[in-house]
């Protein structure tokens, strides 16, 4: 069965092309935190215009999970 889902993957801070700003310093460990990565995470889907998720991670992702749906005021199932 279809769900009509669409699925957004994004590489957060502090991985691959992300683990370094602009200038290609690497980013401070204080700028990568639970906190850095939702607020990361919530810019995506705010410019994709998403208004509803599925929230789904494993290891570190399980914890960004958690927190989205611990913060956020709208439905969201982990």
């Amino acid at each position: 069965m279809k769900m009509g889902l669409d699925v957004i993957m994004m590489e957060h801070r502090g991985v691959g092309l992300s683990r370094t700003d602009e200038n290609g310093t690497d980013l401070p460990r204080s700028s990568i935190t639970i906190r850095h990565v939702l607020d990361d995470a919530a810019a995506v889907l705010d410019a994709e215009n998403v208004e509803q998720v599925i929230v789904y991670g494993s290891s570190y992702g399980s914890y960004l999970a958690q927190a989205s749906v611990r913060r956020s005021q709208t439905a969201s199932r982990a």
